[in-house]
């Protein structure tokens, strides 16, 4: 009986430690938003426009990840019918910057200047 009661006393106690360590810190910057853990963990996420002539928007994250170990993912933001469906993807330039592009499915660039939106995680701190 005392080792189980020692063995969950470990336990909660250590649940708790880690209950205490996931706080975090949230801003908003220029569109642009993010949830920093103290665990090190960091959510990114806001818009991006994608310039009809060049196929793609760039992302300038509110704050740095600590490597490039971090991803993005995008998608399309519905602007009205006349915008055809497109296909996003993403490229980390920096652990500050991503491009995201945007193509329609022949592989076009979009015909009108098309909003994205994404979103990141990885980590400020290691």
């Amino acid at each position: 009986m005392l080792i189980f009661v020692i063995f969950n006393y470990i336990k909660y106690k250590k649940n708790a430690e880690l209950n205490h360590n996931l706080g975090f810190e949230y801003g908003v910057d220029d569109n642009r938003y993010y949830k920093k853990y103290n665990n090190g963990l960091l959510e990114m996420w806001g818009s991006v426009v994608i310039d009809k002539s060049s196929g793609y928007g760039t992302i300038t994250f509110p704050m740095d990840y600590a490597n490039k170990a971090f991803r993005v993912f995008a998608t399309q933001c519905y602007n009205s019918s006349a915008v055809p469906v497109m296909i996003c993807s993403a490229q980390q330039q920096s652990t500050s910057t991503c491009i995201i592009y945007g193509r329609t499915h022949d592989g076009k660039t979009p015909s009108v200047n098309t909003t994205v939106w994404w979103n990141s995680i990885g980590y400020w701190k290691v």
